[in-house]
């Protein structure tokens, strides 16, 4: 079994078993705890990526949101340049 450690400000050190039931992702934008529904499936997504990487820092919601502006950003200048 796989365990995380903590240690807290008093000098306690604690061991909590990482299992499918509590691992959670923190998104950096809007502050919401989302659940990761399946461990193996995430770590799958993660592969070779580095785990600090930007995309395992923020909830579906907020990543479909950044999908959709680099879309719209994307097509924007993709107009431009028919334009030109």
């Amino acid at each position: 079994m796989l365990y995380v450690r903590t240690d807290s400000e008093n000098g306690v050190i604690t061991f909590t078993p990482i299992n499918n039931d509590n691992v959670y992702i923190h998104c950096s934008k809007c502050g919401f705890m989302e659940k990761v529904d399946d461990l193996l499936d995430f770590v799958e997504e993660l592969g070779e990526a580095n785990l600090e990487a930007k995309a395992f820092d923020i909830c579906k919601e907020c990543f479909e949101k950044e999908c959709r502006r680099e879309e719209a950003y994307l097509e924007q200048q993709k107009n431009r340049e028919i334009q030109r």
